[in-house]
């Protein structure tokens, strides 16, 4: 079942516009949200409703309503914002800001290829927006250029796609879904009992930047682990400096023990620094260039 235009929800608060992506865990649509202050466009994203005839429904509202849950104790500019979780028609939604823009996936089909500089850009607010998360005490776990829009208003990078977010202690073994992106998704992703840790999502931020900067999606993790190399992204694009080529690979490392442990440590790799604020509350980032060039010259 998939709700067509027109189509209201929760006694006329919300009518249905367009549905604007489907996949096998939930369907997200464009929508009017009707209130006393007015109107005004969001996504409703809705469990899918296949779900209501398993036997595993409530194993899926529960990972649903976790991930709603997950990012409405976010507030950071670069993650997608939750207003309200709410059931339709027997299936859980949740109502979220509306973002008009591409994702990096098909920026990339319609533009070519980012350059260095402005790929670091959106990586820093990527990188930014992760550290946040890992604060909150969750891995995103599903980090890949389809989960980031680029906003068209003000042409920021906004980290969508919750759905299989998990709660984490760095380096303890917990029993997690096996859902898996691929070329994206390091080694522990496809095993359910392994530890995992901000280099989980460190794995995933290294190879959407191998994308963006090559537009190759690069080889799957479990065909390293039988022996195939990965290319240095380099070797598509000689571009690319030393030192973001390096950045990159070892943030890639196939074993978790040889990735950068936190995103902090891989962003210092490309010259990115995280600077806690006063109120603990946000977390920005800046990038000293000059000063990281001359550096990366002189060695």
């Amino acid at each position: 079942m998939v709700w067509q235009q027109g189509h209201q929800l929760k006694n006329g608060d919300y009518t249905i516009e367009s549905i604007l992506g489907s996949g096998g865990f939930g369907d997200t649509y464009k929508a009017i949200k009707h209130s006393p202050d007015g109107e005004e466009i969001v996504a409703i994203k809705a469990l899918n409703s296949e779900f209501l005839n398993k036997n595993d429904l409530s194993k899926h509202e529960e990972r649903f309503v976790q991930e709603a849950f997950n990012l409405l104790r976010c507030s950071h500019p670069h993650v997608v914002r939750v207003f309200n979780v709410f059931k339709a028609e027997d299936l859980w939604c949740m109502e979220m800001e509306f973002i008009r823009g591409k994702d990096l996936h098909y920026q990339v089909i319609d533009h070519g290829i980012f350059s260095e500089e402005s790929a670091l850009e959106y990586i820093q607010q990527l990188g930014d927006a992760l550290n946040y998360v890992h604060q909150q005490g969750f891995l995103h776990r599903d980090v890949k250029p389809k989960n980031v829009l680029i906003c068209n208003r003000n042409n920021k990078a906004i980290l969508i796609d919750f759905g299989l977010a998990r709660e984490f202690v760095q380096d303890l073994a917990k029993i997690h879904t096996t859902s898996t992106s691929q070329g994206y998704s390091p080694i522990e992703q496809y095993e359910q009992n392994a530890k995992r840790g901000a280099y989980t999502d460190v794995y995933a931020i290294a190879a959407t930047l191998y994308y963006m900067l090559t537009g190759k999606i690069p080889l799957p993790a479990l065909y390293r682990e039988q022996g195939a190399p990965l290319k240095e992204p380099i070797f598509h694009n000689p571009d690319i400096s030393n030192w973001v080529n390096n950045a990159i690979m070892t943030g890639m490392e196939l074993f978790p023990e040889d990735r950068p442990q936190t995103m902090k440590e891989w962003l210092a790799l490309l010259g990115l620094k995280i600077i806690d604020s006063q109120n603990n509350s946000r977390i920005s980032l800046q990038i000293e260039k000059e000063k990281y060039y001359m550096i990366q010259k002189n060695i």
